[in-house]
């Protein structure tokens, strides 16, 4: 499998179960019980979201990857909440336009999880072990 592949896993398990609010939120009637899991559409939304290539910010595959996972998660969650903040990046000497996507599900269960992601990519690979590509 690859790393991308793992790292989007994660990404589209998105679930956020605080109660922040935000200028764009949108509240979803009690979403279907899924009886069970299925890892084979799992995988299938892991290849659409890399299908989009890297998600840079500021980029059009970001913008559409961003719609994709709304959209996905809609039917699933009981509340989809986007929160838009910027990010100055002074080593870049950029300001990135980024975006929080929580989706509560069952709201009234005693018990929560709390799953965190980044679903975008990081702007250059700064963290790369070969030192020839970490400005790429």
């Amino acid at each position: 499998m690859r790393s991308s592949h793992i790292f989007a896993a994660v990404a589209v398990t998105l679930i956020g179960l605080a109660g922040c609010k935000s200028a764009t939120q949108a509240d979803q009637p009690k979403p279907p019980v899924l009886s069970s899991f299925n890892g084979q559409e799992a995988f299938s939304f892991l290849d659409r979201q890399c299908d989009f290539g890297p998600r840079k910010p500021g980029t059009a595959a970001h913008e559409r990857c961003l719609q994709y996972i709304i959209q996905n998660l809609k039917p699933y969650a009981n509340k989809v909440t986007i929160q838009p903040f910027t990010f100055r990046d002074d080593a870049r000497d950029v300001t990135l336009h980024l975006t929080n996507i929580a989706a509560v599900f069952n709201p009234s269960a005693k018990r929560k999880i709390m799953l965190f992601t980044h679903w975008d990519t990081r702007p250059t690979a700064d963290e790369e072990l070969d030192p020839g590509p970490r400005s790429q």
